[in-house]
């Protein structure tokens, strides 16, 4: 069934007549509408100026009216001038406006009125690929819906009759998104310019307090440094007085020496008991307190020299320390070979004699003293022994032997009371450690650690270690 929408001209009818007769006409054109929305009609006739055509819809394209219907975007069929001559029902969901007051209107009815230049400008010229472009879409409702949508243009051709299909897809949800998403890049530049603040406040305040402690840093290197030459100046002007005065005191002690035995040798017969006494007492003493003078210089120039440590073989020391005249009397055990030690000779020759004198002279009356020199590994230190019969010593008083002047024996056994204390400088000068297990009548045994020689310190060409 053909419907034709050209309306009959009649000639001049009165007024009452060309009312009725427009009244028939709009009803007829919305019954043709009604049709063709609901698939009732298969053409459409369209009044021209340059003539009446026709528009038919054929049996198989029926299928894709359907599928339109039924899609979830917005689909309009339209004149170059916006006139809609077909909306599915999703586009009239969009504008919230029924599809029979849709259909026969304008395009322009339902964008905003801020973009109708752009929608005039992209119906003028569209590309025969089509075009893509963003509106407002806008119900005529009193609701105030307001929707942004990509309308999509394409230019068709049915049955010589210029058309522009239009897809109208809902951009919402994705203008909801990049609004969320503007936000949080806002937030997100807030936060990083903030953060950046506080790093940039951090880093100043860092290299401020950088600054300021390499400052105190060069400070304290040139307090150190003319503290240090102060400090070595003064130990020079002491090592300088100690000799001076060790120097003036020797001399009237061996004033006091000379004349006192030469009374005892050129005058003994003229003298009496008591003035004899007195003579060797004299004597005595000035002998004692040249020793003590001579054991004071030789602390201090362990305190205060330098000191280089090479690899040293204890063995061939101890050697020839047992074979001197102060030892011949005792039994010295040598249990050779001894593990080579870092050491400086010279200090170490005099510790180990001070050690054996010690085990040597403080013995028993009537008792040959016995001396036994041994050696034990311990990683990468090497204990060496001093064990002797002697008379052994009180535990309280182990922590007091190694200070100078501290004798636990009184006067029943010679000496100057810093033997032992020049033993724990020299082996403290050393790197090392040296300790006494001992109880009385038990004999004592005295150790020393040092740091044992490697390989690589007896190769030719290695350097020794200045302490």
């Amino acid at each position: 069934m053909v419907m034709n929408a050209k309306t009959m001209q009649t000639e001049a009818p009165p007024a009452q007549s060309e009312i009725t007769n427009l009244l028939e006409r709009l009803a007829q054109a919305e019954a043709s509408l009604e049709a063709m929305r609901k698939g009732k009609v298969d053409a459409l006739g369209i009044c021209e100026s340059s003539g009446d055509q026709v528009l038919t819809l054929k049996g198989s394209e029926k299928h894709y009216r359907l599928l339109i219907e039924a899609m979830n975007e917005g689909a309009l069929t339209i004149l170059a001038d916006g006139t809609i001559l077909y909306c599915n029902p999703r586009f009239a969901e969009m504008v919230q406006t029924p599809i029979k007051k849709i259909i026969g209107g304008s395009l322009y009815h339902f964008v905003e009125i801020k973009d109708h230049s752009s929608l005039q400008r992209q119906l003028r010229q569209i590309p025969s690929v089509g075009v893509k472009a963003e509106f407002t879409l806008c119900a005529t409702c009193s609701t105030g819906v307001r929707l942004p949508a990509q309308l999509s243009l394409r230019p068709l051709d049915v049955q010589g009759v210029s058309m522009v299909a239009v897809v109208a897809t809902d951009q919402t949800d994705r203008k909801r998104y990049e609004e969320k998403l503007r936000i949080q890049k806002e937030e997100l530049e807030q936060r990083v310019a903030t953060r950046t603040a506080e790093l940039t406040q951090v880093n100043e305040a860092l290299q401020a307090a950088q600054e300021e402690l390499h400052a105190h840093a060069r400070e304290l290197e040139q307090k150190v440094t003319h503290r240090t030459a102060e400090l070595q100046a003064t130990v020079s002007s002491l090592e300088q007085f100690c000799y001076t005065i060790a120097h003036d005191l020797r001399a009237p002690l061996r004033t006091m020496h000379g004349f006192s035995s030469a009374l005892l040798d050129d005058f003994a017969p003229a003298l009496n008991d008591v003035a004899r006494g007195y003579a060797r007492r004299i004597t005595d003493a000035s002998t004692r307190m040249d020793e003590q003078i001579r054991a004071l210089l030789a602390y201090g120039r362990l305190n205060s020299s330098e000191m280089p440590l090479i690899s040293t073989d204890p063995g061939p020391l101890l050697e020839q320390l047992a074979k001197s005249e102060e030892f011949k009397h005792a039994r010295v055990d040598l249990r050779t070979p001894l593990p080579k030690v870092f050491a400086n000779p010279i200090a170490l020759r005099q510790v180990m004699e001070n050690l054996l004198g010690n085990a040597v002279k403080f013995v028993a009356a009537g008792t040959v003293p016995q001396v036994c020199v041994s050696a034990k590994a311990q990683g990468d230190t090497v204990r060496l022994l001093i064990e002797d019969n002697g008379i052994g010593i009180d535990p309280k008083y182990h922590h007091r032997i190694f200070k100078v002047f501290e004798r636990v024996t009184g006067s029943a056994y010679p000496g100057t009371g810093i033997g032992l204390a020049i033993v724990q400088k020299g082996v403290e000068r050393m790197g090392g450690r040296v300790g006494v297990e001992s109880e009385p009548g038990k004999g004592s045994r005295f150790w020393i650690e040092l740091r044992k020689a490697d390989e690589a310190s007896e190769t030719p060409g290695s350097t020794s270690v200045v302490v």
